[in-house]
């Protein structure tokens, strides 16, 4: 079922005494919706809330007040009668942030919002963070919005981000916009109800993939088939949960709701950050990689080692060498700083291990197009003028993403890929 859809389904138009708004559905028979809609049934009890427009039922039904909250302006409605809609909205608990998108439908004053309601879309413009004075706590730029048009009735409507999880609902018409109150504020009230919502997340890699390869010409349908493999069964919220700050280097000391945060507000980082780690899962997986634990991506490697027999003859043996690959974002402006900082500061703490390939990727333009081995900024970092460690014997590698992404587009052919990818890796950390 498409958005639209849904929307229309779970949502319903709402009567109290002489108050219209809308509602929407929680679960079959639980409807939630704005308390100033049916505040005339908190003060006349034996007063009827009046619902029409449920999913695909032309009847109208009553139904009773369950709880409410002028705090938040939250109300609870319990469906009387046999009528049970399958088609209800799950909720979600977002630290929504400026420029946010959002849809919404409900049943406003107008012949259509009468009779079959309507959409709205916008996105978030203002958050309040002391919104006891309010009650609402963002106010909506709204496409389209005109103060000559009808808004009253929409009040109650649900308000759904782009996984159609509602995070707020739509409450009070200003002269020049729409507010609302979310789901974070009503917190209290949904949990004094045993009403469920998820925590935010991310979604899938999806919207990253059409530009994922753009600038790959004859390699990008290959990477793109490959791409289609691995992001069924790996998404960005999976990638958070497990490695939560020290997706960037240097590390954010914040929540995982403090890093989703971060992301809408940071537009151009979330979109290098996930398209970075997609082109790697697919790196990976042509050198057929394992990444079922993304804290611990091991690719394997086939390399030479020479020993001598009887102090004169040397040979030659193939040794398979497990290889983990790190992977970082950064902020930071320039590549060379970033790698001899990390270094260094990994090197001091006694964690630099070896057969390791650190990879660092960033927003930045031109960001690793200046190439420094490891062994050079090794040697750099622990020279006298630097006063650093002296750094012996440690087989690790540093490559920037743009390293790999310029072996695979220069790549000749499929076959190719596999061998120049790991081929670069292996001259890294040797």
């Amino acid at each position: 079922m498409n958005k639209d859809e849904l929307l229309i389904k779970s949502t319903c138009r709402i009567k109290c005494g002489i108050h219209k708004g809308s509602g929407f559905f929680v679960s079959p028979s639980l409807i939630l919706t704005a308390e100033h809609v049916i505040h005339e049934v908190t003060l006349v009890r034996d007063l009827s809330v009046v619902i029409t427009n449920c999913g695909e039922a032309e009847e109208e039904y009553t139904g009773m007040l369950v709880d409410y909250c002028e705090l938040c302006d939250f109300a609870l409605i319990r469906l009387n009668g046999e009528y049970t809609n399958p088609i209800h909205l799950s909720l979600c608990y977002s630290e929504l942030v400026k420029d946010e998108y959002f849809d919404a439908y409900g049943y406003p004053n107008t012949f259509d919002g009468n009779h079959i309601g309507e959409p709205l879309e916008g996105t978030i413009f203002r958050t309040i963070e002391n919104s006891t004075d309010t009650i609402h706590d963002i106010n909506l730029d709204v496409r389209g919005y005109s103060n000559t048009k009808q808004y009253d009735g929409f009040s109650g409507s649900p308000m759904i981000n782009e996984r159609s999880e509602v995070v707020a609902i739509i409450r009070y018409l200003n002269q020049n916009y729409l507010s609302g109150v979310t789901i974070k504020k009503a917190k209290p009230f949904l949990e004094r109800n045993n009403i469920k919502f998820k925590s935010d997340s991310l979604g899938c890699f999806d919207r990253y993939k059409g530009d994922a390869f753009s600038g790959f010409e004859d390699r990008r349908l290959d990477c793109e088939t490959k791409a289609g493999e691995i992001i069924k069964i790996i998404d960005p919220q999976r990638i958070l949960d497990s490695k939560k700050g020290e997706l960037f280097y240097p590390k954010k000391d914040k929540s995982i709701d403090e890093i989703i945060a971060y992301l809408k507000t940071s537009k151009v980082v979330d979109e290098h950050l996930w398209k970075g780690w997609m082109q790697l899962l697919t790196f990976i997986g042509f050198i057929k990689g394992n990444f079922t634990e993304i804290n611990h991506i091991k690719i394997t490697l086939s390399r030479t080692e020479i020993s001598k027999k009887f102090g004169f003859l040397k040979t030659q043996n193939p040794v398979e060498t497990p290889v983990v690959i790190n992977f970082y974002f950064t902020e930071d402006e320039t590549y060379s700083s970033i790698v001899k900082k990390y270094i260094h500061g990994e090197f001091t703490k006694g964690s630099l291990a070896k057969n390791a390939c650190h990879i660092f990727n960033s927003h930045q333009e031109n960001f690793g197009t200046k190439i420094e081995s490891a062994n050079m900024i090794i040697k750099d970092i622990s020279g006298l003028e630097n006063s650093g460690p002296s750094i012996y014997g440690v087989s690790i590698g540093v490559l920037s993403l743009k390293q790999l992404r310029d072996k695979v587009i220069n790549s000749d052919s499929l076959q190719n890929i596999t061998s120049d990818l790991k081929k670069l890796i292996e001259n890294a950390i040797s």
